[in-house]
C-alpha cells in the first residue's frame, strides 16, 4: 500500500510520526484487552476448580450423613437386641428363683430394664440425629461454596471488551 506523500499535519513530516502515537495506543489497547481476556480465562479455571472441589466436598458430606444414619440405626437395633437379651435373662433368673413375674419387685426389675434399654436406644438416636444434621450442614455450606465460585467466574469476552472499552476512553481523552 503507497504512503501518501503529504500528512495531514505537517509537509515536512512522514506518515509514521504523524500515526505512530495512535497506531502505538491501539496497539497497546489490543495487548491490554487480550491480557484481560487471557486473566479472565485464568481466573475462570482457578474458580472452576474451586467450585468442582467444593461440589465433591458437598457430595462427601451427604453420602457421610447417610452413611451416620445407617450406621446409627444400625447401633439403635444392636442396643435393643441387648437390652431384649436382659430382659429375658432376668426374666428367666427371676423365674428360675420361684418369683411371680407378674407382681412386685420382679416386674419393677424387668420394667426397669426395659426403660434403661430405650433410654441408650434413645440416646444413640439422638447422638445419629445430631452427626447427620452437622453432615447435612457442611454439605449446605460446600454447596453453598461452589455457587459462590461460579458466580466469581467472569466472561473473558467481556472483560476484554470492558478494557477495550477503558483503552478507547483514554484515547479518546489524550487524543
Amino acid at each position: 500500500m503507497p504512503v501518501p506523500e503529504s500528512s495531514p499535519s505537517s509537509s515536512s513530516s512522514n506518515w509514521w510520526d504523524t500515526y505512530k502515537g495512535p497506531i502505538g495506543k491501539g496497539g497497546k489497547a489490543g495487548y491490554e484487552a487480550a491480557s484481560a481476556r487471557t486473566d479472565a480465562i485464568k481466573k475462570n479455571n482457578i474458580l472452576g476448580f474451586e467450585a468442582q472441589q467444593y461440589a465433591n466436598q458437598a457430595a462427601i458430606a451427604g453420602y457421610q450423613a447417610q452413611l451416620d444414619q445407617q450406621a446409627g440405626a444400625l447401633r439403635v437395633q444392636n442396643a435393643q437386641l441387648q437390652t431384649a437379651g436382659q430382659f429375658g435373662a432376668s426374666r428367666a433368673r427371676l423365674a428360675a428363683s420361684g418369683i411371680d413375674l407378674g407382681q412386685g419387685s420382679a416386674t419393677d426389675v424387668l420394667a426397669s430394664t426395659e426403660y434403661m434399654g430405650e433410654r441408650q436406644a434413645m440416646t444413640i438416636r439422638d447422638d445419629t440425629n445430631r452427626q447427620v444434621w452437622q453432615d447435612q450442614v457442611q454439605q449446605y455450606q460446600d454447596q453453598q461454596q461452589a455457587r459462590l465460585s461460579k458466580m466469581q467466574m467472569a466472561n473473558p469476552d467481556m472483560a476484554a471488551f470492558k478494557s477495550m472499552l477503558g483503552s478507547a476512553a483514554s484515547f479518546a481523552i489524550t487524543g
